[in-house]
């Protein structure tokens, strides 16, 4: 089980440095994202349930950043690339409720504009370099269950993304 290599654990690190700033201030300061975050988010439960989604992209980083090795982590790049992509494509359909004068609407736009190309390069590249895994599959009827549920997530995801 060959570790991540080290372009990918750098660029993990600096995901989990953006993610914790990200979620901390949404965790202490749901009601003040008019002037800290790149958007103003209502109702200030919402910016919480966002940051429990950094919180667990953080915690998947995290663990590439301190070497995971890569079959571990390999099934969690899909649903990143996908977030990464959803959110980028949310942000150029709702351009007019961000805070242009904001820094932090800046480093949204960097951040987004990065990830969406990088994270899906690192995830190619890991994926032709790494052997085999040698885990035994999982069990069928675990696998379809398991479709159904992610696709019934992504029909709901779909339909708020449709009509936020």
């Amino acid at each position: 089980m060959a570790a991540t290599n080290a372009l990918t654990r750098w660029v993990a690190g600096f995901i989990v440095l953006i993610l914790a700033d990200a979620g901390q201030l949404l965790v202490f300061y749901p009601d003040r994202t008019q002037e800290l975050f790149a958007w103003h988010i209502q109702p200030d439960v919402t910016a919480m349930v966002l940051a429990s989604a950094y919180a667990g992209g953080g915690y998947f980083f995290a663990r590439i950043l301190f070497g995971a090795p890569w079959d571990r982590v390999e099934a969690g790049f899909p649903p990143v690339i996908l977030f990464v992509w959803m959110a980028a494509g949310a942000t150029v359909l709702h351009l007019d409720r961000f805070i242009h004068e904001n820094l932090a609407f800046a480093a949204w736009i960097g951040v987004y504009a990065a990830t969406t190309v990088a994270v899906p390069l690192l995830y190619l590249y890991n994926r032709r370099r790494a052997p085999p895994s040698q885990h035994p599959k999982m069990l069928y009827s675990l696998r379809v269950a398991l479709a159904i549920a992610g696709g019934l997530v992504v029909a709901v995801g779909a339909f708020m993304y449709i009509t936020p």
